[in-house]
């Protein structure tokens, strides 16, 4: 359950990444993005148009982090396991920390994905299953 609300989030998560369009501060007359100078009255531009790299680091992250806790999560269902999903609290862990270098976009974004594949990583409440 968990793991499929992270990957909704997720997929949230990017669209608004790749759509919201944050406006320079006022007051700014230029500015300089990829090698393009826009002066006067600077564009909104989005996370993607305005840092690429870290546009894609947070996709590597965010990746990375569900791949794994997919797995641990597939890994725990096929041996019938309630044991701690160490795998998938470490990568929800890791995707928190990165998300707090955005800070509270960061956390409302990423971190909740973060927070989800912790979740995920608890153990399962399955009485009969030993």
């Amino acid at each position: 359950m968990f793991i499929g609300l992270a990957l909704l989030w997720s997929a949230v998560a990017v669209v608004v990444l790749l759509g919201y369009h944050t406006p320079e501060p006022v007051g700014v007359l230029g500015v300089t993005i990829n090698g393009h100078t826009y002066l006067g009255n600077p564009p909104a531009l989005t996370l993607y148009e305005r840092d690429p790299v870290s546009f894609v680091t947070v996709i590597i992250v965010l990746g990375a982090g569900l791949l794994v806790s997919i797995i641990d999560v597939v890994m725990r269902h096929a041996q019938r396991s309630s044991r701690t999903g160490i795998l998938a609290m470490v990568a929800g862990a890791v995707v928190v920390l990165v998300s707090l270098f955005g800070l509270l976009v960061g956390l409302a974004g990423v971190g909740v994905v973060g927070a989800l594949l912790i979740f995920s990583g608890l153990p399962s409440r399955r009485e009969g299953m030993k």
